[in-house]
């Protein structure tokens, strides 16, 4: 009976370990939320953690680099929640793999800017017939790039194009332009190479580019009135039932606050902006 008793209780402690591995009491008695990220954000959390404190709550954040999987560690229990991933890709993992059916989008955060770039011209209406421009490898950041380039005015995309365009739908590129297929995080370095290429603004404001000033052509947001767009903000992700959760749902409120955008605005320049109920927050009044 005794060992039986033993083993109930080991049990029970190994099953209450796990539901705090990644969100627990403290001894200071603050609830610690881990967040995986792929960026640091110190700002922008010193900020949320500054709201947080009256509730007793604390994010912790990490940022780890593009060989790991955040998905999976949400649902390894390693990190409670994830801020690494737009609406695009979470909808694609999850009809690509059954395992991520259990994630969960519980809040919006922010969008960036994809933008193009060229070492070699000022104007992309210099840009010469033929040009080769670098877009993103994967499917979701490749065809948001070839929006942009319909914008732009240098493709013409067909109108029953997926959520998401392909190459294969375009369908007027009258300066014959040439794609090459380059992964986000190298298009910095091999703006040499080519004519122009897409950078994600964060990824170019790091460079020490300015958005604003040097890219030629910016993907200015209307989140109204482009569904494209709008599918490339980033959302806090948890796991089934985490939509309930009192913790999380008051970091997402606090994150949502006026000290926030005044963190976004003095880190990323206008690069990246918060994003509230699907409306990009205008940072010019903070």
């Amino acid at each position: 009976m005794k060992k039986k008793l033993l083993v109930l209780t080991l049990a029970a402690i190994t099953a209450f370990s796990t539901l705090f591995t990644g969100c627990g009491k403290k001894d200071d008695g603050v609830t610690v939320v881990h967040v995986g990220a792929r960026y640091d954000d110190v700002e922008v959390w010193e900020a949320v953690n500054e709201n947080l404190k009256p509730y007793n709550i604390r994010v912790e954040n990490k940022a780890y680099d593009s060989s790991v999987n955040l998905n999976d560690l949400v649902l390894s229990g390693d990190i409670d929640l994830n801020v690494a991933q737009h609406y695009a890709y979470y909808d694609y993992i999850k009809a690509q793999d059954n395992k991520y059916s259990k994630l969960n989008a519980i809040g919006e955060i922010s969008i960036s800017t994809i933008d193009l770039y060229s070492n070699k011209y000022d104007s992309i209406d210099d840009l010469p017939d033929g040009a080769v421009i670098a877009i993103p490898n994967d499917i979701n950041n490749g065809g948001r790039a070839l929006s942009v380039l319909e914008k732009s005015g240098l493709i013409k995309l067909a109108d029953d194009h997926g959520d998401i365009p392909l190459q294969e739908d375009i369908v007027e590129n009258p300066k014959n332009i040439k794609f090459e297929e380059i992964a986000t995080s190298s298009m910095i370095s091999i703006l040499d190479d080519v004519d122009a290429g897409f950078v994600y603004s964060p990824n170019a404001s790091d460079a020490g580019l300015n958005p604003a000033d040097d890219a030629i052509f910016r993907d200015e947001l209307d989140l109204k009135n482009n569904p494209t767009q709008s599918k490339f903000i980033i959302i806090f992700t948890g796991e089934e039932g985490d939509e309930n959760n009192e913790v999380y749902k008051r970091i997402i409120e606090e994150y949502h606050k006026e000290n926030v955008f005044k963190a976004y605005k003095s880190e990323y320049k206008g690069s990246t902006v918060p994003v509230v109920d699907g409306e990009a927050i205008d940072l010019s009044q903070y």
